[in-house]
């Protein structure tokens, strides 16, 4: 059995985990078998309880219905209070299904355990946390360009008007369906501003038929193209639009904010201070790091890493490490890379293309290779004909090359700027030094800045959303200087 018990604030708390039970009815009725058994032990009305379905995606609804029906009796029976984390905005539908069923002991829906587990251990008994109570969601469509894209506008249930914030994704550019960005919209939306998440080109939303190879130019565009559509809504007050994305949308967020007044303020979430060239390099050294690769193993990655980053430039920035680093490793493909990075003739860009390819295929079964991300690189360099790799080496290059000194410097709208400090994607004290810097440089004194002890990349602690997160955006939001 996964589910236990724990302590938290003195308070005894039982966990019911059904995370990560891959879509098996019968993994969930026996863990409810067991949790049943476990509590029938305890005293009538006394158990507080948090169930975590994390993870767990049943796609035979009519038989989990009819599982839960079974089981809800008995569990009523024992338990006082309960809780429930790990139902993302795309499984919500279920609320009404189960909540009839739990009696007079309702599920509250929180986005973090550790937030439910405060609220477990408190006296609250009838606060009110269904989410659908105090916000409702549209769905919205806005112009970029020659495209239409999708999105989610998360409205506080207010009279009159009021600021927003839009949410931009990291590299993944996952949806806006996403856990991860539903959890934002539901935190941020405390703090009393509407929330806009939406889908990128190609995605379920978007009405291009693929998203391509972004630039941080076009993501910028899509950006104020967000702002602008929200600016123009009567229920948004249009002085009071701003910006919040994690990692990629970070940068994204520096350069729309420097590009356009009309950005109210902006929240970057591990959005680094450096290039995304150098950013890349540091992020493959760590990561190798972390799992546990050999010296030897991470200079090979951290080398393929750097020829990579190079042979995209017009200036390379790694040419004489890389070529020491080559001669020192010895014989391997990094070899045959270097020499075409740096050769002194011209090389022929079909022919280049193609000996990239030769290359990342004859390392990519190497172990070190892990978070070069070959998988997704590899295919990305073959959906296209050699004839195209000048425009896309462009591409990719408009990427690596920006630069945050060009943006921050000239954002002077207030910036909170958090980080953690277990990130292994992004350099977090060179970072921190640099916003610090260039802000500074644009006479900007209304920027904050924040580092989350133990939190990773996605600031989350064990899993979790570290501990006063949302506390901090929702409070920073909410004392921000806006009509």
């Amino acid at each position: 059995m996964k589910s236990r018990w724990i302590t938290h604030k003195d308070k005894r708390i039982f966990i019911a985990d059904f995370s990560e039970l891959n879509d098996s009815i019968n993994s969930i009725h026996s863990e409810l078998t067991a949790v049943i058994e476990t509590l029938s032990h305890e005293p009538r009305d006394s158990v507080l309880a948090l169930t975590d379905v994390h993870y767990t995606y049943a796609t035979d609804i009519r038989s989990l219905i009819t599982l839960l029906k079974e089981s809800f009796p008995k569990l009523n029976l024992y338990v006082k209070k309960r809780a429930m984390v790990g139902l993302s905005r795309r499984r919500r539908y279920l609320i009404p299904l189960i909540q009839p069923l739990t009696g007079s002991k309702r599920y509250c829906m929180f986005d973090t355990r550790g937030e439910a587990l405060d609220w477990l251990a408190s006296e609250r008994s009838k606060e009110i946390c269904i989410m659908e109570k105090m916000i409702t969601n549209k769905e919205i469509l806005f112009p970029v360009n020659d495209k239409e894209l999708k999105g989610i506008l998360t409205h506080p249930n207010s009279n009159g008007p009021c600021a927003a914030i839009i949410l931009l994704h990291g590299s993944d550019r996952s949806g806006r369906d996403d856990p991860y960005y539903a959890a934002h919209a539901e935190s941020l939306v405390r703090s009393g501003f509407a929330v806009l998440r939406y889908d990128g080109p190609g995605w379920g939303g978007g009405s291009s038929g693929g998203s391509g190879f972004e630039t941080l130019e076009y993501r910028t565009e899509e950006a104020i193209a967000a702002v602008k559509y929200l600016q123009s809504r009567p229920d948004i007050k249009p002085n009071a639009v701003g910006l919040w994305g994690v990692s990629q949308g970070g940068w994204v967020c520096q350069m729309a904010a420097a590009s356009y007044d009309g950005v109210a303020f902006i929240i970057p979430v591990s959005g680094p201070g450096v290039t995304p060239a150098e950013q890349e390099v540091y992020r493959v050294e760590e990561e190798s790091w972390a799992a546990g690769f050999s010296k030897d193993e991470i200079d090979k990655a951290v080398l393929m890493r750097r020829l990579m980053v190079d042979i995209i430039l017009s200036a390379p920035r790694y040419r004489e490490v890389n070529r020491f680093d080559s001669r020192r490793l010895g014989r391997g493909l990094w070899n045959e890379l270097t020499e075409l990075t740096y050769s002194a003739d011209p090389v022929d860009l079909v022919t280049e293309h193609g000996e990239i390819i030769e290359v990342l295929q004859g390392i990519q079964n190497e172990c070190w290779t892990k978070f070069l991300h070959l998988d997704e690189a590899l295919p990305m360099l073959e959906s296209f004909p050699p004839q195209a790799w000048e425009r896309v080496k462009t591409q990719m290059r408009a990427v690596m090359e920006v630069n945050p000194v060009d943006f921050l410097t000239r954002v002077r709208c207030p910036v909170l700027a958090i980080f953690g400090e277990n990130d292994t994607s992004v350099p977090v004290e060179k970072s921190v030094a640099l916003y610090k810097q260039y802000l500074r440089e644009a006479g900007n004194k209304a920027f904050t800045i924040k580092i989350f002890p133990k939190a990773s990349h996605t600031l989350r602690v064990d899993g979790e959303f570290a501990q006063g997160y949302f506390d901090l955006m929702v409070d920073w939001l909410g004392n921000l200087p806006i009509e």
